[in-house]
């Protein structure tokens, strides 16, 4: 848009100096056919002005077009990645309750590991004065 406001500054300029040297031609008494050639230029001078206007608009326009669309994209990407984020959090919670259900199934195999090892050690105690017995009875 800066480029716009340059650009209609440039062309007001330019059409302030046409109207100053339309009023020194005037103030000189030039001959009718030198002030025909200068209007001439300068009428060409304003239509070239306003053409390069019309093009940078055109231009400026066809940017601002692509800047939306880019901006649309963008904002697609991120509701896109939004939706993934949420659905990765969504799998770790859920793999960390599984985590944590496996980790109690674990702890509680130990437990009963360790029950079952001393019950087994408790048999073996009480067994060991009867094999012991018997060994005496063998020899």
């Amino acid at each position: 848009m800066d480029d716009l406001a340059d650009f209609e500054k440039r062309i007001s300029s330019s059409m302030d100096r046409i109207l100053k040297v339309l009023e020194k031609s005037d103030k000189k008494n030039t001959s009718i056919y030198d002030q025909s050639d200068e209007v001439s230029h300068l009428e060409k001078m304003i239509s070239k002005l306003e053409s390069d206007k019309e093009t940078i608009l055109i231009d400026l326009q066809s940017a601002l077009d692509e800047v939306s669309n880019l901006n649309e994209k963008i904002e697609t990407m991120s509701v896109s990645m939004e939706s993934e984020r949420l659905e990765y959090k969504k799998q770790q919670d859920e793999l960390g309750l599984e985590n944590k259900k496996i980790r109690s199934q674990i702890n509680s195999l130990q437990a009963s590991r360790r029950d079952q090892v001393d019950e087994i050690n408790s048999i073996l105690a009480d067994l060991q004065p009867m094999l012991e017995n018997a060994g005496e009875i063998n020899a």
